[in-house]
């Protein structure tokens, strides 16, 4: 089992590197939006389980089902149990992204902190209709792990992330950052830019 992780955790920085493929970013919205927010978490992030819990929802409403803009999520995996879900997140179907988000962070003391990690991710797959062996498949995939690594960094430097979870409004070609979980600042922040 610790080799698994110590595999799953080979983090290391990369340049200028594509970022298409197998791991491209999961979006929601359309795809049309006149503008973006990336946001930035990690899996193991309890800040990120409280933005997704209680920031995330008002923010889809208000700005993603209006096409105000598109949602982006960028992982920001930078240890191995981060990576692992970042990589299952990838390897599920896109309709059911959005339903292994919630069920990570609302359990993220269970599997991120817990005994049997991995057997944990594989119960969450299994009931959005991973099997065992795809779950495996996924978590093995190097090519994949590079790629989350390629964009985390990448969008990271862009973007000077500095910290998680942050918010960045990319509107017209200029960035707005919003850096934290304080449902009030990431909202009230939005709502003046994008009105």
């Amino acid at each position: 089992m610790k080799r698994f992780w110590a595999a799953v955790a080979g983090i290391g920085m990369v340049f200028g590197c594509s970022v298409a493929g197998a791991a491209d970013l999961k979006t929601v919205g359309d795809e049309k939006a006149p503008a973006t927010i990336y946001l930035f978490s990690s899996f193991t992030c309890p800040h990120c389980a409280h933005y997704h819990e209680e920031v995330l929802p008002t923010l889809k409403e208000r700005f993603i089902k209006t096409g105000k803009a598109k949602l982006v999520f960028v992982d920001m995996a930078y240890d191995a149990r981060a990576m692992a879900g970042a990589m299952l997140s990838r390897c599920v179907p896109q309709e059911q992204y959005e339903a292994l988000l919630k069920v990570l962070y609302e359990n993220q003391g269970v599997w991120a902190y817990g005994d049997n990690p991995k057997q944990k991710l594989i119960g969450y797959a299994r009931l959005l209709g991973m099997s065992e062996t795809d779950v495996n498949r996924c978590l093995a995939d190097k090519k994949l792990q590079q790629s989350i690594k390629e964009q985390r960094d990448n969008l990271a430097r862009l973007y000077n992330v500095q910290g998680m979870p942050t918010t960045v409004l990319l509107k017209q070609g200029v960035p707005q950052t919003f850096v934290g979980a304080d449902a009030n600042v990431v909202l009230s922040g939005l709502e003046r830019a994008l009105d």
